[in-house]
């Protein structure tokens, strides 16, 4: 028996990173210089080559989140085989319109250890496409599926980790196109 559950639509994958203030200060001094923004810096590989990095995603990265768009237009399907158990949309998570949870949600933060003499950024990309999780545990129940979300990246709510029994569940196969770039600076002065 092969539980499957397929995520559609909207997403995002970002980087916590974490960046010595030496080198978050060499990155604005190259923004300054090119008389353009830190967010362009970090966006363009020709300059992050010349600084010795390979590409964005590799500025002094710590953790990396994928995230699920928590809106009406993304769809969530978990399959047995190629038998569906449930469909339902992303704001289904919450349990609003049922008349009892078939499911668990929790909210989460972004946690994690700062450091003195250290910037954090979160550099992101907003994406569309598929992703699928799969269930390893028999026999499979609906009711120890735990969705849990972080509210305020971009604005927005997204899924960022789907747990089963307490364990979580990793991704197995994503499928998206990249649509647009974001940084967001965390505890900035």
């Amino acid at each position: 028996m092969s539980i499957v559950i397929n995520l559609f639509g909207n997403g995002i994958r970002c980087w916590i990173c974490e960046i010595p203030i030496h080198r978050y200060n060499q990155l604005k001094d190259v923004a300054d210089f090119n008389k353009t923004s830190l967010n362009n810096v970090i966006f363009d590989l020709e300059i992050l080559k010349n600084l010795g990095y390979y590409h964005w995603k590799n500025i002094f990265p710590i953790k990396e989140i994928i995230g699920f768009n928590i809106e009406g237009n993304n769809k969530i399907e978990i399959k047995q085989n190629v038998k569906t158990l449930s469909k339902f949309t992303s704001k289904d998570i919450f349990n609003e319109q049922a008349l009892f949870k078939l499911y668990s949600t929790k909210e989460i933060d972004l946690e994690f250890t700062k450091k003195a003499n250290y910037k954090y950024i979160l550099i992101g990309q907003t994406e569309i496409g598929s992703y699928k999780y799969k269930v390893k545990k028999e026999p499979f129940t609906i009711e120890k599926l735990c969705f849990s979300y972080c509210q305020g990246i971009n604005n927005k709510s997204y899924m960022i980790e789907i747990n089963y029994e307490g364990n979580q569940l990793l991704p197995i196969k994503n499928d998206t196109i990249i649509r647009s770039f974001f940084i967001n600076y965390l505890n900035f002065e």
